[in-house]
Order: C-alpha cells, then sequence, then structure tokens
C-alpha cells in the first residue's frame, strides 16, 4: 500500500477510535453466543428480538465447513455457502485441464453432484454448560497441573458426549478465555457433495485490489449438498431464501462461526504481537507472495498456486490493517483505559478480586517469556509454512514421540482421542500439489536458517550440507505420504514406525523434533498454562461483575449478531453506499483480469436486471470464519450470505467500530438471478424457492 494511504488509513483508524471512546459500545456489537443472546437489549434498539423458536429453528441450519459458515437450505439437504469456501474442493475435483478461473462447476443433475474429498459438514444439536464438573477437577492444583486436570477431564467429557457415534461430535469450549465451560454436540456429515461453483472470474471478481473493500461486485456464493448413505439427506429444519430486495436500515442477523477474537486480551499481550508477531508474519508473507508471483510467471499456474496466492495476500492485508489498528494513535491508550476501568470495578468487589489474585502480573511474566522464545516457537510451529505434507510428517512424528508419554504429560492436541481424530483425517484420500508444497517447505528451510541461523542445531539437523530448495525437491518427489494408507501406517505404527522409516519427510520432521519439541514444551508451560489460567480468574471475574452483558471472544463457536444494512461515511467526507448492483459490475468490468467478466457472464450481460441488488454493506458484527454465514430477516429467512468485511473491519480483531466497520455480503437477489440467467440451474431455483 502506498505510504499515502497507508498515513491515511491510520489518521481514519485513530477518528474511528476516537468515536467509539466517546459513544461507548454499540448495540449491535457482539458476537453472541445463541444460549446466552441479549435479547433484551436488541429489542429496546431494534424493536424485535427473536424468540427461542426462531433461535433454535437458525441454530439448527447453520453449519460449519471448518473455517467456514454455511446454511441448510432446502430439505433435501442443500447447502449455502461462498465461493472461496470450496475452492479446495473445485481443485480436488478439476479435471488436469480445467481452468477454474473462467469454467464453472455445474452440476445439472443430482448424478453429477462429487463428494468433496475429506469436507464435513457439522451443526450444533445440543448445548451444555459444564464448568462446574471441570473446577472440580481442577480445584487445588497448580497452574500445570490444572491445565492436564482440565484436558483429562474435557476428553472424558467428549467420550460420553459422543457415544461411540460415528456420526456425532462433541467439543468443550472455554468460553471467557475458560471463564464457562460449555460442551457444544453436533451433528456430523462426512458426505458433502459439490452442486455449484462459479468461475473464480465472478466468484472473486476484483482480486486482491477490491479484497476488503467496497463498492463490491462479486458473486461468491457456492452450494453443496448433504448426502446420507448414498442419498441426499433429509434437512427439514432449513431456512428459506428470500427473493425479495434488501431495504436500506433494514435489520439483519448473522449466524456462523466466528474464528477468533483478542478483544478481551490484556495490554501487554496486545502489545507482545505488535512487537513479535505481526512483523514476523507479515515479512514472511510479503516474500511467500512475491515468489508465488514468481513462480506464477510467464502464464505458468501450477495446481493449487492461485488458492495459496490469494490467501497469502488476503492474510497479508488482514494482517497489517489488524497491526495498523492497534499502532494508531489512541487505539492502545484506548485499550488501557478499558483494563483500568475493570480493575476500577473489581477494586470496588473485593469479594471478586481476591480470587484474581495477582492475574495481570501473571500474564506480563507470560508474555514476556513469550518474547523470549517467540522466533523459536514460530518458526519450528510453522513447520513447512503450509506445505501439506511437510504437517502431516510433522503430526506423525510428534505423535509418535507423545504417545511414548501418559497423556497428562503430552503436549496439547496430542491425547489419545486427539490422535484418533487425526486418523481419521488421514485417511480420506486428498489432492497432492506437489509443486506448491516443495515451494512452501523450501521457503520454510529458507527461514529457518535466515532466522536461526546455518549453526543453529535445529538448521544443522534439517539441512545437513544440502541447501533448503535440495533438501525440499528431494522430500517431496520421495515421499510416501500421498498414499493415505502409508500415512495411517505410520501414525498407527507410532515410535517403532517412524524410526523404522526412510521416508525423507517423516526423516526431516524426526531430525528436528529435539529441538521443535523442545520449544513447543517451553512455550506450553511457561507462556500458554499461566496465561491461560491467569486470563480463566480474570474472565470469571469479568463474568461475575457484568454478567450476561457482555460476550466471549470468538474463536470457531457458534454465534448470532444484529445490525442493519449499512454504508458508512469515511474520516474524510466521502459516503459509501450501501448496495452495489449488477449495473455497477457491467461498469467495472475491463478486458483485464482481476476485472474481466467470464465467458458466460460475459454472455448473459443483456439478459441481466440491471437494478438487481449484488453486493451489500451492513454494520453486522462479523470476523473470519463468519464467511459463507446466512444473512438472515427478521423472519429467520436468508436474504444474503456474508463472504467479507470493509478494510476496517480487520482492526475488529481488538475492537468493533459501529462507525467503520462494516461487513460484505452477496444479496439473495443476485443469487437467484445468477442461477437463472447466467448457469442455467433452474433446478437450484426451484428448490431454493420451493415452499
Amino acid at each position: 500500500m502506498p505510504q499515502r494511504q497507508e498515513a491515511s488509513l491510520i489518521r481514519a483508524l485513530a477518528t474511528a477510535l476516537a468515536l467509539v471512546v466517546a459513544s461507548g459500545a454499540a448495540a449491535d456489537e457482539g458476537l453472541w453466543t445463541f444460549e446466552n443472546f441479549p435479547a433484551d437489549a436488541v429489542r429496546a434498539a431494534h424493536g424485535f428480538a427473536p424468540d427461542q423458536t426462531w433461535l433454535d429453528r437458525v441454530r439448527a441450519a447453520t453449519l460449519s465447513l471448518g473455517g467456514c459458515t454455511a446454511s441448510i437450505v432446502s430439505a433435501r439437504g442443500l447447502v449455502m455457502t461462498n465461493h472461496h469456501c470450496v475452492e479446495a474442493c473445485v481443485a480436488a475435483l478439476a479435471s488436469p485441464d480445467q481452468d477454474v478461473l473462467v469454467t464453472p462447476v455445474l452440476a445439472r443433475t443430482e448424478a453429477d453432484e462429487k463428494t468433496c474429498p475429506g469436507q464435513e459438514a457439522y451443526v450444533v444439536t445440543d448445548i451444555s454448560d459444564v464448568t462446574a464438573r471441570i473446577r472440580a477437577v481442577q480445584a487445588g492444583l497448580a497452574a500445570v497441573q490444572a491445565a492436564a486436570a482440565r484436558s483429562a477431564e474435557i476428553d472424558r467429557i467428549v467420550a460420553e458426549c459422543e457415544r461411540g457415534d460415528a456420526y456425532r461430535w462433541c467439543e468443550v469450549a472455554g468460553l471467557y478465555s475458560g471463564g464457562v465451560e460449555t460442551l457444544y454436540g453436533y451433528r456430523l456429515w462426512d458426505d458433502v457433495r459439490l452442486v455449484l461453483a462459479p468461475e473464480s472470474a465472478a466468484g472473486s471478481f476484483g482480486g486482491d485490489p477490491d479484497n476488503f473493500s467496497f463498492p463490491r461486485f462479486a458473486y461468491d456464493v457456492a452450494f453443496l449438498r448433504l448426502y446420507e448413505n448414498g442419498e441426499p439427506a433429509a434437512t427439514p429444519q432449513h431456512l428459506k431464501v428470500r427473493p425479495t430486495p434488501l431495504s436500506e436500515g433494514e435489520m439483519l442477523f448473522v449466524s456462523g462461526f466466528p474464528g477468533e477474537t483478542g478483544r478481551a486480551d490484556t495490554l501487554m499481550h496486545m502489545t507482545m504481537y505488535t512487537d513479535t508477531y505481526y512483523p514476523m508474519s507479515m515479512s514472511l508473507g510479503a516474500e511467500l507472495r512475491g515468489r508465488l508471483i514468481a513462480a506464477m510467471a510467464n502464464g505458468a499456474k501450477p495446481r493449487g498456486f492461485d488458492a495459496l496466492l490469494a490467501g497469502t495476500e488476503n492474510n497479508f492485508k488482514r494482517e497489517w490493517t489488524e497491526m495498523a489498528s492497534l499502532r494508531s494513535p489512541g487505539f492502545l491508550e484506548a485499550m488501557a483505559a478499558r483494563e483500568a476501568q475493570f480493575k476500577a470495578d473489581l477494586a470496588a468487589r473485593p469479594d471478586v478480586a481476591a480470587k484474581v489474585s495477582d492475574a495481570w502480573s501473571e500474564i506480563d511474566t507470560a508474555m514476556l517469556a513469550a518474547r523470549r522464545i517467540f522466533n523459536m516457537r514460530y518458526l519450528s510451529e510453522y513447520a513447512g509454512a503450509g506445505a501439506t505434507l511437510a504437517f502431516q510428517a510433522r503430526q506423525i512424528v510428534r505423535a509418535a514421540g507423545e504417545r511414548k508419554l501418559p497423556e497428562e504429560d503430552r503436549l496439547p492436541g496430542y491425547s489419545d482421542a486427539a490422535i484418533a481424530d487425526l486418523r481419521s483425517e488421514f485417511e480420506h484420500e486428498a489432492p497432492v500439489y506437489a509443486e506448491r508444497d516443495e515451494l512452501l517447505l523450501g521457503f520454510w528451510l529458507a527461514k529457518l536458517r535466515e532466522y536461526l541461523s546455518a549453526d543453529h542445531p535445529m538448521v544443522r539437523a534439517a539441512l545437513g550440507r544440502e541447501s533448503p530448495e535440495g533438501v525440499a525437491a528431494r522430500a517431496i518427489s520421495q515421499t510416501g505420504l500421498v498414499d493415505a494408507a502409508e500415512r495411517v501406517r505410520l501414525l498407527d505404527g507410532g515410535a517403532d514406525a517412524v524410526a523404522a522409516s526412510t521416508d525423507p519427510l517423516i526423516r526431516l520432521m524426526a531430525a528436528i523434533e529435539f529441538a521443535a519439541r523442545d520449544v513447543a514444551a517451553r512455550y506450553h508451560e511457561e507462556v500458554i498454562v499461566p496465561r491461560e489460567a491467569a486470563e480463566r480468574r480474570l474472565n470469571e471475574a469479568r463474568f461475575e461483575i457484568y454478567g450476561k452483558a457482555i460476550y466471549p471472544d470468538a474463536f470457531s463457536t457458534l454465534r448470532l449478531n444484529p445490525g442493519v444494512v449499512a454504508g458508512w461515511t469515511e474520516p474524510d467526507g466521502r459516503v459509501v453506499p450501501s448496495f452495489t448492483r449488477f449495473s455497477g459490475l457491467l461498469e467495472r468490468a475491463t478486458d483485464a483480469a482481476p476485472f474481466k467478466l467470464a465467458p458466460l457472464w460475459e454472455a448473459a450481460k443483456d439478459r441481466l436486471d440491471p437494478d438487481t441488488i449484488l453486493n451489500v454493506s451492513t454494520d453486522n458484527d462479523t470476523v473470519g470464519g463468519n464467511s459463507g454465514s446466512p444473512v438472515l430477516d427478521r423472519d429467520g429467512n436468508v436474504v444474503a450470505a456474508m463472504f467479507d468485511g470493509n478494510i476496517y473491519s480487520n482492526g475488529g480483531y481488538y475492537l468493533f467500530d459501529p462507525k467503520l466497520n462494516r461487513s460484505v455480503v452477496v444479496a439473495a437477489t443476485a443469487i437467484l438471478e445468477g442461477l437463472a440467467k447466467v448457469y442455467d440451474m433452474d433446478r437450484v431455483v426451484s428448490e431454493l424457492t420451493a415452499e
């Protein structure tokens, strides 16, 4: 981003912050759990709030796709989500000569609907509070032992909840940073088939230049179907799609699985991120972006590179804005004021304050420890830089070592139950993009050498006398982990199988595990355990003082947020409208990517109603993970699918700004018109509009 634009954005963020501090929290702020939705406050603000029947119906039709959200929109298992949420499935199912940039995937009949490899979908069926049960096993224990006891008890709770049912999945979520322990039970579908995915040129029209901006003109929607016993699943509790257009100021709800926020983080936690995580992650992201562009030069398009480049660009822009928010004038001061207010409210309740004890100083100590080992920990856990095969090799090697230990002494994520889940993942056949994995593994090894030095024991163990690129080329070309059966064999075989393996990727990860495991254990014991224990006490106190007037930070559990259709006014006075229409898409289209119309859209442009609403700006509070979320009207009908936010929304990781933070959604009116007039998918239109 040019320096002038950067300075402008920082000033805008600072202005926005001042407005938030002056006006207090917005009525529509909040990633609320379904079991604690603030109906009275929402009714006071909007004159309407959903009742329990409404909440139950929406909950039963809101799906997690693992990183994205979706909604069930027909009685026969039809699912609506975003195009960018099915890109991995499209790549896996595409023929070798298919250019998904300009060719959509259209299942003309149900027989044409193909299974997305490894894709699963989950819907919440039941919610219960297990706080008392978990606290009972932690009572009187020191932090490390209490964390191990919590983990073991959660495994028992989950096993009881799942009851050995292959189509039931359960998790315990530590809401309010562990202040409230909530058990979520899910219904699982593991046969999820692709019905329709538009061309990338349509689904991500505007590409990186338009990303996190508005006006937008993206047809970012896709359809899947849930199958059970080889037949479309019966889903009577589905949502209806409303064919009538949205209006300015109309009340909306977004239901979904937002990924992560840090709004309850302490000031020390936030400043540690500004000094360590963001500089490292953004530096690596910028270089990786350059390497990908170079690898795709001269028209070369190795499989998997388009999606990887888009994701890299997306993450870079998101993290840049998050960091800009933290560094903008007044932001950290506002966070300090918020923390000071909490401390003052806590001091007024000595009975609660006694339970908190030295929580802030414990977090400060943990963050200082994090700074000391950050580079080593980040780089060692960054194994393979996203290379699928390298990451699987790391999991196999680490699981083999952890299984030799009692469960209470293992690293998080390697309990017997977690390893069983890992085995299930390994059983799925999935496409492997060798060129992509080789580039990513070579990049990671090069960064390992650059940041830790060529003389570091882990670097020597990884590279020997070879170059990073040489090790990566040999390991990826010769590994047997492309075979699901081989992955499962090595995982099941444990330490003996790993020790006997000659697979170059297994040998690479085994060679560095002595150092990688050590730093993971140090980080867990010196940073994560004391920080989480202290945060739990703080958030228990916060919950005791403020009660249900507050909402927990997001981390991929089901949430609901109210809002309205709304544009915004930039700090420089420029008014950004709420709607874009097909007419704007045609005006924006050029003959060059990423603004070039896909062939089917070019052919259909005279058939499209230019006044049809395409994308919409709303003031809903959403974050990553909400992609694909159903956007609902008061009657609980789907009026849009959420797919992005504006540039200011990225600062919402730490603070929601009602003046500038906006969600961006694709309207149901455009979805239906595109299905009918561009793709000739009347069978899907009929299913969506059936009574």
